[in-house]
């Protein structure tokens, strides 16, 4: 797992055990909707509304295409050997963990709390792998189950598991042998959290404690040259505060982190403000395949109804991605509220915008545009 989300995972970690002894008052009832679901509710708003495993599958899988200076074309990915060096980590993971410094320095830093530093891999494997991978597989069945996908238990867990694998060879697209990292993640936490999004309760703990839900930007394909884009799989927590009964804590965990508060303005809508650290960009160690990153400043802002996102910016210090705006489906007026309108701007001006519908599993379509001088990509 990335080192990216090491103060996002602590946050998320204190959240929990803060709210485990407490005891709140009675929660706001879920909207009315179309489903029983907890996490997919089949919304027609916000990003509830552009959910699906078609969008899950591309933010979870191609996550890394954020780090500054990738190549984001989907026909450029090296699928084959990067798929081949993930293969190679399940078929050997004693040379993987050999090549990463033993087993000793594997379990301590990747299974168990003996490594005590933010930079140790087992506080993210806990807090994202298996905390966030048990709520994607949750939210993945109840989409399969509210659309009348026959096992959708089962298809939920393995398209979890699919992403998970495309997401571990986007880490290492060009390594020829495997990650001991990739091998905690798919051999313990990933199949872990493939189970427990179904049984032990812990995705009810997590909404019901903490309202966990999933803001994914619309991911969508650019043009020219089939670029993906605004995308990126992030989830949120509010953590109710004592005697605050509309202020609350605030978590957004993603590829990098922000903190803050989130303010019920009324008739279920809420406001949220946040500022914290994003990556920029990612060193891999080519023998140990270890990874280190740059971080950069950043700050949201953001508009929910019923913890469906309407609305979104984030500002940051990043070469890429510097600005994104996000307005969902539900918002503009009209004939066009089936419609999400998307902005992304990079450091060096150029520029890309789209839009998504609904009704396309939730997937965009979108165009790169570049001032006069500005390097047009790829």
């Amino acid at each position: 797992m990335g080192r990216r989300r090491r103060l996002a995972c602590v946050a998320l970690l204190l959240a929990v055990v803060l709210t485990t002894p407490c005891r709140t008052g009675a929660q706001t009832p879920a909207p009315a909707a179309d489903t029983a679901g907890i996490l997919y509710r089949k919304l027609p708003f916000g990003s509830q509304s552009t959910f699906s495993p078609l969008t899950m599958f591309l933010n979870v899988g191609f996550e890394d295409f954020l780090s500054s200076g990738s190549d984001r074309r989907l026909g450029s990915f090296p699928y084959r050997g990067a798929l081949g060096g993930v293969w190679d980590g399940l078929r050997h993971p004693v040379s993987a963990v050999e090549r990463y410094g033993g087993w000793r320095s594997w379990i301590g830093s990747e299974i168990l709390p003996f490594e005590l530093s933010l930079s140790a891999g087992w506080v993210a494997n806990y807090s994202t792998h298996l905390v966030s991978g048990a709520l994607q597989t949750r939210m993945l069945s109840e989409w399969y189950d509210a659309h009348g996908v026959p096992a959708p238990r089962v298809l939920g867990s393995l398209t979890f598991l699919a992403a998970s694998v495309l997401h571990e060879s986007g880490q290492f697209p060009n390594a020829s042998t495997g990650s001991a990292t990739s091998v905690a993640d798919l051999y313990l936490f990933d199949v872990a959290a493939a189970v427990f999004g179904h049984v032990g309760g812990l995705p009810d703990f997590m909404v019901r404690r903490l309202d966990a839900a999933n803001w994914a930007p619309m991911v969508s394909v650019a043009t020219p040259g089939s670029e993906l884009t605004n995308l990126g799989d992030y989830w949120v927590y509010k953590l109710r505060l004592p005697h605050a009964d509309r202020t609350r804590f605030f978590t957004r965990v993603g590829y990098g982190t922000q903190v803050g508060m989130s303010r019920d303005v009324g008739s279920d809508f809420d406001i949220s403000v946040a500022y914290g650290a994003q990556t920029d960009s990612r060193r891999i160690d080519p023998v140990t395949l270890d990874e280190g990153v740059t971080l950069v400043h950043s700050l949201w802002a953001s508009l929910d109804r019923n913890n469906s996102l309407l609305a979104s910016v984030n500002v940051s210090g990043r070469l890429e991605d510097r600005l994104i705006v996000n307005v969902y489906p539900g918002v503009l007026p009209g004939w066009a509220s089936s419609i999400g309108v998307w902005l992304v701007a990079d450091a060096n001006g150029t520029t890309r915008v789209g839009l998504a519908h609904r009704s396309a599993l939730g997937l965009g379509l979108g165009r790169r545009i570049s001032k006069r001088g500005a390097r047009a990509g790829q």
